[in-house]
């Protein structure tokens, strides 16, 4: 068990556990989490830990094993699309992870420097492969639209 107190975070916060090597979300937990075991093709484990909010949110991104840290420009929620900027590199394939909470529906993805060649959900989770033109920055914006509220989504832990 990995105590959110022990890594400096406040315990009576939710947060979302990203697993970067298997690039599965284990779900939104308060206070701990138990990481499950670990994928022997990898044989170890990063986790991307970000609070959980209320609109939608970048989880991580594919291009690091920070799930974001050098290549997550910018992302910032607007009350209708998540919108930002990320450096990616040309011929490598740029996932974006992005949380589909209760009450908003994922409607599509604005790119400047990339075309979108794929778009899968698993759960309340949009995954968003994007094709870099060149290498440099891609400007996005993915869209929500508020749709009424479902009963409240969980992904159980491992």
């Amino acid at each position: 068990e990995i105590r959110f107190a022990d890594l400096g975070l406040d315990p009576a916060r939710e947060y979302f556990v990203f697993e970067f090597w298997s690039k599965r979300l284990l779900g939104s937990f308060g206070g701990s989490f138990r990481p499950g075991p670990v994928d022997p093709r990898f044989r170890s484990q990063a986790f991307c830990i970000r609070e959980r909010r209320a609109v939608p949110q970048v989880i991580a991104t594919s291009r690091h094993v920070t799930a974001g840290g050098p290549d997550l420009l910018d992302a910032s929620w607007n009350g209708a699309a998540l919108a930002g900027r990320s450096l990616v590199v040309k011929g490598d394939p740029y996932i974006l992870y992005l949380t589909e909470p209760d009450g908003w529906a994922y409607q599509g993805l604005d790119l400047r420097g990339a075309k979108l060649v794929r778009t899968e959900r698993e759960g309340r989770l949009v995954r968003l492969t994007l094709e870099p033109e060149t290498a440099g920055e891609v400007s996005w914006a993915a869209r929500f639209a508020a749709s009424p509220p479902a009963a409240e989504w969980q992904i159980e832990p491992i």
